[in-house]
């Protein structure tokens, strides 16, 4: 009777969301913003799951230095309470990006959009059914490394919540942890990533990570291979992580890579 009275506990804890879980991130860095250069070019950037706008931050300044107008979205459920990313679906999260690139089709003639991790993913559906000038894909997530990712819809009703490291520079600007749902919620937006691939036409620059060890790198080969576009390039960094753009030499190599891809296109 004692064995089972511990094991249920042991369960109930590990269902039991963790402290924190309705606190809000800071508002500083957070938020969706404009930087308007004008309407020759302009790029709508999108951050990865359980990040916020900050994440894409150093990458939209290099690009303002060039002049280009950029769009910074904020998915839905970020930036907010681990609580709220709990509840959103990705639909929310396309849905709050297209608002986004609504609003930079009225500021550019040409319009590029760039996405980072599973924001990147969330960029590939805008290009399948939107015109773009361009389309910047850093690290999308087809195949994850950790196996149990695929399962993630059981996990939610057994570990709603699953721990995410995060360093002393990013703290306030990610959730300390991401729900299972999340992770359930982007397995679903792979499946339609894969289906709307063929449909996306416009010139892509594919940036990945060989030492990734959130994704299989594999997953920028399958979206080279499986894009609709005629004009692509896939470039591979090996001393960089999953998130390109925090890399401390990210200005001299990829954002170079990107500035070069907005030059050409």
């Amino acid at each position: 009777m004692i064995r089972w009275t511990v094991l249920l506990l042991l369960f109930l804890v590990s269902c039991a969301p963790p402290i924190g879980v309705n606190d809000p991130l800071p508002i500083d860095g957070n938020q969706p913003y404009i930087i308007d250069k004008g309407d020759e070019q302009g790029v709508l950037l999108i951050h990865g799951l359980s990040a916020t706008p900050w994440e894409v931050t150093p990458i939209a300044n290099y690009l303002a230095q060039r002049n280009v107008t950029v769009v910074v979205t904020l998915l839905a459920g970020h930036g907010t309470t681990m609580a709220e990313l709990n509840s959103a679906t990705w639909p929310e999260w396309y849905a709050s990006a297209n608002d986004s690139l609504t609003i930079l089709k009225h500021k550019t003639q040409r319009v590029y959009v760039a996405g980072v991790s599973a924001g990147a993913d969330v960029a590939v559906l805008l290009a399948a059914n939107n015109e773009l000038d361009g389309l910047i894909l850093m690290a999308p997530p087809i195949e994850f490394q950790d196996p149990r990712a695929k399962f993630a819809r059981a996990y939610q009703y057994i570990l709603p919540y699953a721990s995410h490291v995060v360093t002393l520079e990013e703290q306030g600007h990610y959730y300390p942890y991401i729900p299972s749902h999340s992770v359930a919620e982007l397995n679903d937006m792979i499946s339609h990533v894969k289906t709307a691939l063929p449909r996306v036409t416009e010139p892509t620059l594919i940036l990945q990570s060989i030492h990734d060890k959130t994704i299989k790198p594999a997953s920028a080969d399958f979206v080279f291979r499986n894009i609709g576009s005629k004009q692509k390039e896939l470039r591979l960094y090996g001393n960089a992580s999953h998130v390109l753009v925090q890399e401390q030499d990210a200005p001299d190599i990829i954002f170079y890579s990107v500035g070069q891809f907005l030059d050409q296109n």
